[in-house]
């Protein structure tokens, strides 16, 4: 997250199932991205999707912990 102006720009990275159609993975990608930009002061969102298991960003110092969306 950071500041373009007086907008906050967000970029995630989420691990969602493998096994997921591609329009379930759309699906979560719409609702975290209308949910993101409803919150005060968020101007953009980007969502990255990945198939769980790859790991590419969990060894970062600032990969958050697993966080369960309930797909």
């Amino acid at each position: 997250m950071y500041y373009d102006g007086t907008e906050l720009e967000v970029e995630v990275h989420v691990e969602v199932d493998g096994g997921m159609t591609l329009r379930e993975a759309h699906e979560v990608e719409t609702a975290l991205v209308t949910g993101l930009r409803d919150l005060d002061d968020v101007g953009d969102v980007h969502v990255h999707l990945d198939p769980s298991g790859l790991g590419e960003w969990k060894d970062a110092e600032d990969a958050p912990d697993g966080i369960d969306l309930g797909t």
